[in-house]
Parts: C-alpha cells; sequence; structure tokens
C-alpha cells in the first residue's frame, strides 16, 4: 500500500463520517426552523430553508466526493514524491504527512458545518436582538472567530502537512541526540 492509499482510505473514512453528521445537521436545521417559526408566526422562513438547503448540497456533495474519489483528492493533498514505492519502505516523515493530512480534512469535516451554522445564528442575532438580549451578538461573533480559527488550522494541516512533519521530526532528532 501506498501513501496515497493511505491518505484516500482516511478522506474516505472522514467522507463517511460527514455523511452521517449531515444526517445529525438535518434534524437540528429542521428543529431551528419549526422552533422560529413557532416563537414568530408572522415570519417568513423560506430564505432560512434556501440557506439550509444550499450549505446540505454542498455538505453532503463534498462527503460523496471523499467516498468517491478519495484518490484523486489524495493526490491533490500530498506533496509530490516517488509513489511507487511500498508502504513497507516509506519512512515515518511521509506516514506523518499522511496523518497530518487526513486530521486537516477531518477538522475541516466538522469546523466548516460548524461556521456556516454560526454564521447563520449571528445573522439571525442581528435580525432579532431584542429577542436574544444585548451580549448574544457580540457571544455568536467571537463562537464564529473561533470556527474561522479551527477552518484555517484545518485548511494549514491539509495543505503544509510536510512542513509540519519536518518540524515534528526536527524535535525528535533533539530528543534523540540529548540521549546520545
Amino acid at each position: 500500500m501506498k501513501g496515497i492509499e493511505l491518505l484516500a482510505l482516511g478522506l474516505r473514512l472522514v467522507g463517511i463520517y460527514g455523511l452521517l453528521k449531515g444526517i445529525q445537521f438535518i434534524s437540528i436545521a429542521i428543529g431551528s426552523v419549526r422552533q422560529y417559526s413557532m416563537m414568530m408566526p408572522d415570519e417568513d422562513f423560506s430564505l432560512w430553508y434556501v440557506i439550509f438547503g444550499v450549505s446540505l448540497l454542498v455538505y453532503f456533495l463534498a462527503a460523496l466526493a471523499l467516498i468517491v474519489f478519495p484518490v484523486r483528492i489524495a493526490k491533490k493533498l500530498m506533496p509530490r514524491s516517488d509513489e511507487q514505492a511500498p508502504l513497507v519502505q516509506v519512512g515515518a516523515q511521509e506516514l506523518q504527512v499522511v496523518a497530518f493530512t487526513i486530521l486537516g480534512v477531518y477538522v475541516l469535516s466538522w469546523a466548516i458545518p460548524d461556521l456556516v451554522s454560526r454564521a447563520a445564528f449571528l445573522w439571525n442575532t442581528v435580525r432579532m436582538e431584542d429577542f436574544y438580549g444585548p451580549t448574544a451578538f457580540s457571544e455568536r461573533v467571537i463562537g464564529a472567530c473561533v470556527s474561522l480559527l479551527q477552518v484555517g488550522i484545518g485548511v494549514y494541516l491539509c495543505f503544509q502537512s510536510k512542513g509540519l512533519s519536518r518540524i515534528l521530526m526536527a524535535i525528535r532528532g533533539l530528543g534523540y541526540r540529548d540521549l546520545k
């Protein structure tokens, strides 16, 4: 098994996890819209349905892409290297690159829906400030910033995994030299 295949396996697992989280998101979205529609019967929630529908469509397409095309995605994410080497000859650094990339895709799989959800709640808080209270806006902004930071960490893990692996190997090397 090659490093690309290992990464593809991890991406497929993240895609399956994404499908399950998408189903959970559907139940939360339906419950939220129903709750708000009961609290505000005069409000038109067709825009909410469109936002949730588009978000779910994009989310499920991304999860399905991870399941159906994991090797293509893995080739785009992995740095260029000799792909013919078997796993037995793969060093620890390449395995770490694969692991960091899988971790980055995993972080993105829950951080992006969380960011969309927090942005929707922030938008709703702006529209109904009297309902949520004076401190709700700042709380929602902080939550959205945290989610944005998580997305940034996920993107960094995906695309800078080779650099992180080099740093980890250097740190390990420092400890090894101290033992000699």
